[in-house]
């Protein structure tokens, strides 16, 4: 069984090699590492130059769509079988790689995501994760130990996908750019009953995003501190993804865009950030949708 690592950098150079040396000690060896550097100009391309078992790959920054796009599709087009995605600031558990690997076996057509656990915090996930069995969102690792947590993954983190669901479904939206690229193809999965399952065994190590979280029996909602690249990205890839598939309520968006403004009112109390917001929800309404659709055959 053939299996590809890709890596996607900018202006992380510390962090990548985190990355990068933590895939090289996994138990269960990698073919090829892909590393997609988006034009970094912090000494990335230098390190990348000195380091011989990587297959590097620089192209302007297109951001983390941009990225995933331009290392799945060099590794599908390379013949891997199965392709391991992960952002630079992952560190992979020695075993990470290896807990996967009796599930690729039992099935070839799904897609499987290691468990993303808090780099700061190692009993708490970074992201989190809806359990559909117990129809709960949980936040801590205890919850999740022993479970395959099917239907809900943390995508582009220690993420594995054969190259059969890249041959029917096609590569990510890199015009997407960032936030919201990694829940398009998590949905585009679900369309086309393909298989999503999170392995609890397996573990990859992220930062926690910084996040200010209300929380009750009824109510549930989690504000991200973001700089305002992301914050238009969110909002703009989030009106776009509600276009394009049906699944998504527009009352979630509307209630998402609301709350998120007045966390920026009264938490960032900047009308800079608010404009970002605003812009991003503007250029999702009226983008022509075959700008974002480039789902390629490959």
């Amino acid at each position: 069984m053939e299996i590809a690592a890709v890596v996607v950098t900018f202006n992380r150079l510390e962090l990548l090699k985190e990355c990068i040396e933590s895939i090289r000690n996994q138990t269960y060896k990698v073919n090829e590492i892909f590393v997609i550097n988006n034009s970094s100009n912090d000494g990335t391309l230098e390190w990348l130059n000195l380091q011989k078992d990587l297959t590097v790959i620089t192209q302007e920054n297109l951001g983390g769509a941009g990225g995933f796009y331009t290392g799945i599709r060099s590794a599908y087009e390379r013949g891997y079988d199965w392709i391991w995605c992960m952002d630079d600031d992952c560190i992979s558990g020695k075993n990470a790689l290896a807990e996967l690997m009796p599930f690729l076996t039992l099935n070839k057509r799904a897609i499987y995501n290691s468990l993303v656990v808090s780099k700061e915090n190692n009993n708490k996930l970074a992201f989190g994760l809806y359990d559909s069995v117990s129809n709960k969102y949980i936040d801590r690792v205890i919850l999740a130990k022993d479970k395959l947590l099917k239907g809900s993954a943390n995508f582009f983190n220690g993420t594995i996908v054969p190259n059969e669901f890249i041959k029917k479904c096609g590569l990510p939206l890199k015009a997407l750019f960032i936030r919201g690229d990694e829940y398009e193809y998590f949905l585009r999965a679900q369309n086309n009953g393909v298989e999503v399952i999170s392995v609890s065994s397996s573990i990859i190590y992220h930062p926690s995003e910084v996040s200010f979280l209300i929380e009750n029996n009824l109510f549930r909602y989690k504000f991200l501190y973001m700089n305002n690249i992301k914050r238009y990205y969110l909002s703009r890839n989030m009106v776009i993804l509600k276009r394009l598939y049906r699944q998504i309520k527009q009352e979630s968006v509307v209630k998402k865009i609301i709350l998120d403004s007045l966390c920026i009112i009264f938490l960032e109390r900047t009308f800079r950030n608010l404009f970002c917001l605003f812009e991003g929800v503007f250029n999702g309404i009226f983008i022509e949708l075959k700008e974002i659709e480039n789902k390629e055959n490959v």
